[in-house]
């Protein structure tokens, strides 16, 4: 019988159109009309590179920067550190911690907040003028699942951008981070 529970439970499309038209091109069609019809976005026809990265947040970038950043979107504080949250998966390029590593804010230092034993497994991945080489996130995240890895790794100063780990800096975001970890 076909479509049951559907508009087209009258067999009116079939005596229009005997055997040519199916339900399912019926219901594909019916979508992307209604789409083009009532969603339909017009995107800017100019883009301007530099704003576009003034206003993303930066790996380096501190807790007020980034929440700034996030509020300009409309997120809040609880919001924003579920967004980070996203961090979780994949892989990231060792250029955007070389500095956490291994000259931290021009000190010649790695960043004191990163754990020691967490420190020695980047710069492992990471050596020091290899910036091209890829971090697998598999040793610090779930991988490809999203869970509460990235925000327990907060909790143990084992965050890979200092902007995340930066969540750990302020009580309040504290606090999400934690609850957030415990979930």
């Amino acid at each position: 019988m076909g479509c049951d529970a559907s508009l087209f439970l009258d067999d009116q499309l079939e005596r229009a159109c005997p055997g040519m038209v199916s339900c399912a091109d019926t219901l594909a069609l019916a979508t992307r009309d209604g789409i083009l019809l009532y969603y339909r976005r017009i995107d800017g026809s100019e883009s301007d590179f530099q704003e576009t990265m003034d206003e993303i947040p930066k790996p380096d970038g501190n807790l007020s920067q980034t929440l700034h950043l996030f509020s300009l979107r409309g997120f809040n504080e609880r919001e924003t550190v579920s967004l980070l949250g996203a961090h979780n998966i994949g892989k990231m390029s060792c250029q955007f911690i070389q500095g956490r590593l291994y000259n931290f804010t021009g000190t010649g230092k790695p960043d004191p907040t990163i754990a020691a034993d967490f420190l020695n497994e980047l710069r492992l991945n990471c050596q020091a003028n290899n910036s091209s080489s890829s971090l697998n996130d598999s040793e610090i995240s779930s991988g490809s699942d999203f869970d509460t890895h990235y925000f327990r790794s907060l909790l143990r100063g084992k965050g890979l951008l200092f902007a995340d780990q930066q969540l750990m800096a302020d009580e309040k975001t504290a606090s999400w981070t934690s609850r957030s970890g415990q979930e």
